[in-house]
């Protein structure tokens, strides 16, 4: 939103895990298997292997928060640089949930009249599509759009789908 631009534009599913690699860092064995893809491990080895300038570096929050720094060229302040990193950690287990996003103090002014809604964003979005499987770019694209597609139409049903609740 910040740049105006997709933050990582992959053109391949190799592609795009490169460019989430050199912005996150490497993740470490417990971290790979907390992503629970029995891929993974295949898929950054490979991309390591491939690493001759040495642009892959371990997983730390201080090198997370230099390449965001670096990529958004002066145009934010630090504390959305700092969440911005937060959603960025690459540890499913420590990265920024939609709460704590919310509840950041950048987010203060645009929660202001909604702030007993909070309690209510509990719902993931995902799509349908198997993680131990590789599939090209467009396959997402359709799984993705077709799933929103699905809830477009009925704003009680984007309600519930986004905000986690099933009593309407």
């Amino acid at each position: 939103m910040f740049l105006g631009k997709p933050l990582l534009p992959g053109n391949s599913t190799v592609d795009q895990l490169d460019k989430i690699l050199v912005m996150t860092g490497v993740p470490n064995a417990e971290t790979t298997a907390a992503m629970k893809s029995k891929f993974t491990d295949a898929m950054i080895a490979q991309l390591k292997g491939a690493d001759k300038e040495g642009k892959l570096k371990d997983a730390s929050d201080a090198h997370r928060t230099a390449q965001v720094t670096a990529m958004m060229q002066g145009k934010c302040d630090t504390q959305v640089i700092h969440m911005i990193s937060a959603m960025l950690d690459i540890d499913p287990r420590t990265r920024m949930t939609v709460q704590q996003a919310l509840a950041h103090p950048w987010m203060k002014p645009f929660i202001k009249e909604n702030e007993e809604q909070l309690d209510l964003c509990t719902a993931e979005m995902t799509i349908s599509l198997d993680d131990d499987n590789k599939f090209s770019s467009t396959i997402y694209r359709d799984k993705l759009y077709n799933e929103l597609r699905g809830i477009r139409h009925s704003g009680a049903a984007r309600f519930n789908r986004f905000f986690g609740r099933r009593d309407k």
